[in-house]
């Protein structure tokens, strides 16, 4: 809002037996009448933006989807993404067909869709390996991101 930026976070679950904290954020703006943009960080990495917020009101905001799975910037296709071994223990290699052309992000994400590793990936990279990776058994997800563009496989850790 004009030269101010205000952070709050949010986390979803419950802080005890049959009961969950309220996921309502409130923004005191004091003179301020406009909200410029709101910029939510969803769990699983997604952002979104809103613009044209309406003050002194209550606003619902539920993620956007984007279906678009388009990977043009990455210059391969998911299935060009090798993850080995998969099941791993502690040690995983991440293999591109192609280089990239663009400077990309690589995280790990868990089922609850929290974010547990980022690693920068430069561009001309077609390997990178993950060393020492402390996480307990389950199912996981490795998303790569390039621009806008994000390819993502499941991987299992035992």
């Amino acid at each position: 809002a004009g030269d101010k930026v205000f952070l709050k976070e949010t986390y979803g679950g419950g802080a005890s037996y049959a009961s969950q904290p309220s996921s309502v954020i409130h923004f005191g703006l004091g003179t301020m009448e406009t909200v410029d943009s709101l910029k939510i960080d969803w769990p699983n990495g997604h952002q979104q933006m809103e613009t044209n917020l309406a003050i002194n009101e209550r606003h619902s905001i539920t993620e956007s989807v984007n279906l678009s799975t388009s990977i043009e910037t990455l210059n391969t296709t998911p299935s060009a993404i090798k993850v080995f071994p998969n099941p791993f223990t502690s040690t995983m290699t991440i293999q591109l067909t192609s280089p990239l052309q663009e400077f990309a992000v690589l995280r790990l994400i868990d089922v609850d869709g929290r974010i547990l590793i980022t690693q920068e990936m430069p561009a001309k990279t077609a390997e990178l390996t993950l060393k020492s990776i402390d996480l307990p058994a389950g199912i996981y997800t490795i998303q790569l991101i390039s621009g806008k563009e994000i390819v993502s496989q499941k991987v299992v850790k035992y």
